[in-house]
């Protein structure tokens, strides 16, 4: 659950722009407000990570995105294909996240790092 309060709290702080957790670490100062992951004070998710939530769970649903963790996951600089998650195209100036399932070899999957990180949110939750 933190990453999207993470994320949320980044986002806020105008100290990160929208790049998602993994570039968020690298690149952006955790505001002094957020405190250390045990003592994080929870952020509301933006209305964005609450859609991208909200549409991670309904293509689990429906099978379109698997709901089990990838068994291989690959990061690199967006290749212009179209996101699984929201369908946009992820630009060569955005990092881009390919995921394998061995459950599945054919339901691989790219998505934005805001993307990513909503759907293994909502894998977790409905791994609980």
């Amino acid at each position: 659950m933190a990453k999207a309060y993470l994320i949320s709290a980044l986002r806020e702080s105008g100290r990160c722009n929208g790049q998602g957790l993994a570039t968020a670490k690298a690149s952006c100062t955790i505001p002094d407000r957020v405190g250390s992951p045990d003592r994080m004070i929870i952020m509301p998710a933006s209305r964005q990570e609450s859609a991208l939530r909200a549409r991670a769970r309904e293509f689990m649903r429906e099978g379109k995105l698997p709901s089990v963790k990838a068994s291989q996951v690959w990061g690199g600089i967006g290749s212009g294909m179209s996101c699984s998650l929201c369908g946009e195209p992820i630009r060569p100036d955005e990092p881009e996240f390919e995921l394998e399932f061995r459950e599945a070899p054919s339901q691989g999957c790219v998505l934005h790092a805001d993307c990513h990180a909503a759907w293994e949110l909502e894998c977790a939750a409905a791994n609980r």
